[in-house]
């Protein structure tokens, strides 16, 4: 396996936008750690991709977005790395319940939607917090697929995306004391990862 002389660690790896960021990132001389929910054969053939350009991967499935899975997919791709120089965390839309209204969701689809949003936002740049610093040009993008939210989004959509846009304008303010570089990037229709990286 190779290592490349950046690492990067990218959330929902094999989402169609993050496994094309993650061809990109190796293309680029970065070895990619990334994170999924799906089944294990999508991430499988990206890991596979991964390594064919020559550059080092770390997979790690997780289920939730919690504490423990995510502070161990990260700990084990700065390991294998000898640390992180960029971060790349993809927002999914959060999945509505019956058009999302305020009726029809209960508190574990709220704890879903925050987990994946904001807190596991949150959670992640703790965590690499460690392995960013003093590496020259590190930094962390937050990705979001679909934009503003609209008046048509749902509730959960809604709040998560405020909350997000709060949480990158604190951490952005504290992190840029380490030369910590955090961006907000949209990304719809023909985006490509290439823009991203």
């Amino acid at each position: 396996m190779g290592i490349g002389e950046k690492s990067a660690f990218v959330t929902e790896g094999t989402h169609p936008v993050c496994r094309e960021l993650c061809l990109e990132l190796a293309k680029r001389g970065y070895s990619v750690g990334f994170v999924y929910s799906s089944e294990d054969g999508d991430a499988l053939e990206l890991e596979s991709r991964i390594k064919s350009l020559g550059e080092g991967s770390v997979r790690r499935r997780i289920r939730e977005f919690s504490e423990e899975e995510l502070s161990a997919a990260v700990v084990e791709t700065a390991e294998a790395f000898g640390g992180i120089d960029a971060l790349f965390f993809f927002m999914p839309e959060s999945p509505e319940v019956s058009g999302g209204m305020l009726l029809d969701l209960d508190g574990g689809d709220w704890d879903s939607a925050m987990d994946r949003g904001a807190k596991g936002f949150f959670l992640v740049c703790k965590f690499a917090l460690p392995y960013l610093i003093c590496r020259e040009g590190s930094r962390i993008v937050a990705i979001d697929p679909s934009g503003s939210c609209s008046q048509e989004s749902g509730m959960l959509e809604g709040v998560s995306k405020i909350a997000l846009h709060a949480a990158l304008e604190h951490i952005s303010r504290e992190l840029s004391n380490y030369g910590i570089s955090v961006e907000y990037r949209v990304i719809s229709g023909e985006s490509s990862a290439r823009g991203i990286v």
